[in-house]
């Protein structure tokens, strides 16, 4: 989300075209020779970066290029209850069973409005606070689910009907620690004519009771920072010796160490409180990663610096991960339904 979220913002000449009838489209590079120009998503005077058919292209071959055997996604309850409710049902991990039109819809808002990652969870509900386009969120995450339940809106992901992609996943249903579980969710997905909980306009979530899904207790968030080299000590002019005190320093400006491809894991449940990690070298990694694999698929983008997008994607990425932080400060003027809680820097030693 952040890399299309960073292109969205940073490189609006490349996502909207100013000039009118401009060929040079947005589509990924084994499509341009025979459909390029037919797909409907990236049609003239639409977004040629930010479009369903660009991201699930993307996703669709960098899951496919992964050397991980199996992707862990959580769902929710109330997602796993429906699938075992239907007439015929379904096991969580064998989607490969296409579902009956007309509950396929339950299935999916059950899937959009409640999600197994209270993280996820708290981006959607505050993307304009996070500087979010309007449409980045629902493209990647529903766009997922697109896939995932084979109605792509892409057309290089042919193996899907294979089984071989969806075999990569394994889903699994989870109810966050320190979270009660909820009456409404059995309800919800007990029969098949049980209605599925609506959308505020505002991007809201709410159940049929009118409560936001509840997140779990949370002690704390601990930001992993890669560590900063510190600068020798200023002198006394006249006797040599450390001044004292010393003159502040702005970390912002300091050189970061020189770092392994690696990150190093935290606990994250400590006598029974969670811990919420956020580990800047792993994201960062991870990041990168994508970064270097769009634009293999995306025409366009050969244009970008490499250096450049990753300074601009690296900016982006802390200005988010910045303004998700201060939802949990008890001067954030936010409604939200983030709880109040410390945030610390963590700067390993070595």
């Amino acid at each position: 989300m952040i890399i299309f979220n960073t292109l969205a913002r940073k490189y609006l000449t490349l996502d909207r075209d100013r000039k009118t009838g401009s060929s040079r489209k947005g589509t990924p590079k084994s499509s341009k020779s025979n459909q390029g120009d037919t797909i409907e998503s990236v049609n003239k005077g639409e977004r040629r970066l930010i479009n369903a058919h660009v991201v699930q292209t993307f996703i669709y071959n960098y899951v496919e290029k992964m050397k991980m055997d199996a992707l862990i996604m959580n769902v929710d309850p109330a997602f796993e209850k429906k699938l075992k409710g239907l007439k015929r049902p379904i096991l969580l991990n064998d989607m490969q069973h296409n579902i009956h039109e007309d509950r396929y819809t339950e299935i999916r808002k059950i899937l959009s409005n409640k999600m197994g990652d209270p993280i996820l969870q708290l981006i959607k509900e505050n993307q304009k606070e996070l500087g979010f386009d309007p449409d980045v969120f629902d493209l990647v995450y529903e766009g997922f689910w697109d896939l995932y339940m084979m109605k792509e809106k892409c057309d290089e992901c042919p193996n899907i009907r294979k089984k071989t992609w969806l075999a990569r996943f394994l889903m699994q249903a989870n109810q966050p620690e320190g979270a009660e579980p909820e009456a409404e969710a059995e309800a919800e997905a007990e029969g098949d004519e049980d209605e599925v909980k609506e959308q505020k306009p505002d991007g809201e979530v709410l159940s049929e009771s009118g409560a936001a899904p509840k997140i779990p207790d949370v002690a704390a968030i601990v930001r992993v920072r890669i560590p900063k080299k510190q600068p020798d000590p200023e002198l006394d002019a006249e006797t040599g010796e450390p001044l004292d005190p010393q003159p502040e320093i702005n970390e912002d400006d300091l050189e970061e160490i020189e770092f392994e491809d690696k990150a190093f894991s935290v606990a994250v449940n400590v006598g029974g409180q969670q811990i919420w990690q956020f580990n800047q070298l792993a994201q960062r990694t991870l990041r990168n990663d994508m970064a270097c694999e769009l634009k293999n698929y995306v025409e366009i983008l050969d244009t970008l610096d490499n250096d450049e997008f990753k300074i601009k994607l690296e900016k982006e990425a802390q200005r988010v991960e910045d303004a998700f932080c201060a939802l949990f400060s008890e001067e954030s003027k936010v409604e939200s339904s983030c709880p109040k809680i410390p945030v610390f820097n963590f700067s390993p030693t070595f």
